[in-house]
């Protein structure tokens, strides 16, 4: 989170703004808390639990179908072999 403030949100827009998070561990942490106040000027306000279906209805009728799938094991299984022959596939023939 905090290399996407750095990367990201800091530099994306002027002056000051307001950033909606929905309580996610992380985007409740005082370290990033702060660095959106002190450095970015934005003001943090979290979304209520539980209302990301009212609010986000893509992330619960297509989102979630997609989430499903990429983390089943076949996906898993197929996306490790990609990997592990592009790295092969990487090496330097010497």
């Amino acid at each position: 989170m905090l290399e996407w403030i750095q990367r990201v949100w800091k530099f994306s827009i002027t002056g000051c703004r307001l950033l909606l998070l929905d309580s996610l561990k992380t985007h409740k942490m005082a370290s990033v808390r702060n660095v959106l106040q002190e450095e970015c000027c934005s003001q943090v306000e979290f979304v209520t639990p539980g209302i990301t279906g009212v609010s986000q209805p893509m992330d619960v009728a297509v989102m979630k179908v997609f989430k499903d799938r990429v983390s089943s094991p076949t996906y898993k299984r197929a996306s490790i072999s990609r990997i592990v022959a592009e790295a092969w596939n990487s090496i330097p023939q010497e």
